[in-house]
């Protein structure tokens, strides 16, 4: 009987803490915000956090139909587009 080990996959799982310790401050920083973004954009803060609602949606409505899009693009490709982008743009 053959009994292998099998260890985690580290890299993998690193990405992934990475991610979420980039996203999720991302995505819950502006909750702290909301006073000055209200008065910045003249706006109520309730109308404030619901666009912040809207954002959320939008980009959970955009994730998987541009992961299928994108699933056979080299990541090169991208990081092309990428830089071009950022060079171009003035960020």
């Amino acid at each position: 009987m053959d009994v292998r080990k099998e260890s985690l996959p580290s890299a993998g799982l690193l990405a992934l803490a990475m991610a979420g310790f980039i996203c999720i401050p991302k995505e819950s920083f502006p909750a702290g915000l909301l006073p000055q973004i209200a008065s910045g954009l003249i706006v109520t803060q309730a109308l404030a956090g619901q666009l912040f609602t809207l954002y959320a949606v939008g980009s959970l409505l955009a994730t998987i139909p541009m992961t299928t899009a994108t699933q056979g693009v080299k990541a090169s490709a991208f990081a092309a587009l990428y830089h071009l982008y950022h060079r171009f743009s003035g960020i």
